[in-house]
C-alpha cells in the first residue's frame, strides 16, 4: 500500500491571542468607568450650572414640568399622592435619596412644596437635577 503523507503549507501567521487580550481589556475598562444615569421621558429643561454633583446614586426622581405638574415614573400625580408614593419610596431605599427634577420655567414654591414633602416622609438627602452650560 503506498502511503500519501498530507501537504503541509507553511506561511505566514498572525498570533491574534495578544489582540483579543487588549480589546478585553479595553472593554473592560470603559464598562468600569462610564457612568449610567437613568433618564427620564419628560421632556424638562434644566437650570444650566457650571459644577455638577454625583448623579449615580440610587434615588427616588420626582419631576416638575413647566406648568407646575408632579410626574413619578412618567405618571402624573397630585401633590397629596406625591406624598404617598415618596414615603412608599423612601421606606424601602436604602439610601432615602430624592432627586426633584424641575423646569427652569416652573415656580419656585412647586420646587420648595416637592422638597418639603420629601423631606416630610423622611428623605434623608435631597438632591436638584441640573445640567452643564
Amino acid at each position: 500500500m503506498l502511503k500519501v503523507s498530507p501537504v503541509q503549507i507553511s506561511g505566514p501567521r498572525i498570533n491574534l491571542t495578544a489582540l483579543i487580550d487588549i480589546v478585553f481589556l479595553l472593554l473592560i475598562y470603559f464598562l468600569l468607568t462610564s457612568n449610567f444615569i437613568e433618564q427620564d421621558s419628560m421632556p424638562v429643561n434644566l437650570p444650566r450650572v457650571e459644577t455638577v454633583g454625583d448623579a449615580t446614586m440610587h434615588r427616588t426622581m420626582v419631576v416638575i414640568d413647566q406648568k407646575g405638574n408632579y410626574f413619578v415614573e412618567n405618571r402624573q400625580i397630585s401633590g397629596q399622592d406625591l406624598e404617598v408614593y415618596l414615603r412608599a419610596q423612601v421606606a424601602v431605599s436604602s439610601s432615602k435619596n430624592v432627586l426633584v427634577k424641575a423646569d427652569r420655567q416652573v415656580v419656585y414654591e412647586r420646587v420648595v412644596e416637592a422638597m418639603d414633602i420629601a423631606k416630610k416622609v423622611g428623605a434623608k438627602q435631597l438632591m436638584l437635577a441640573t445640567e452643564l452650560k
